[in-house]
């Protein structure tokens, strides 16, 4: 094995390697799709979205390790009440925002 190709054959062994490769070929796949829109938009859009699924993701990782090994599965559920919730009672008004916020915080406990 040349002096090259030891540590691309390691690098390739790596799992979170392909996970980015499948990210950047889902983001590759998006373009065509999105007629009018640059792939910085959608790049932006997703890094949006991308900010709750990380803190929510970092939640789920504490209650897998902190516990005896559990799923809660509770998560997605409260999420989606809370939003719902909050959407219902701003009714679109702004001046609803800090209510909203409060309802939503109220499901989450």
């Amino acid at each position: 094995m040349s002096a090259l190709s030891r540590p691309l054959a390691r690098l390739l062994e790596k799992p979170w390697l392909w996970a980015f490769v499948g990210a950047a070929l889902v983001w590759l796949a998006t373009i065509p799709f999105t007629p009018g829109r640059g792939a910085g938009d959608v790049l932006t859009a997703a890094f949006t979205f991308a900010t709750f699924f990380v803190i929510v993701g970092i939640g789920q990782m504490f209650v897998i390790t902190l516990g005896p090994g559990n799923v809660d599965l509770s998560i997605p559920a409260t999420i989606t009440l809370a939003g719902s919730v909050a959407t219902k009672l701003m009714d679109g008004q702004d001046a609803l925002i800090a209510l909203g916020f409060v309802a939503a915080m109220g499901c989450g406990l």
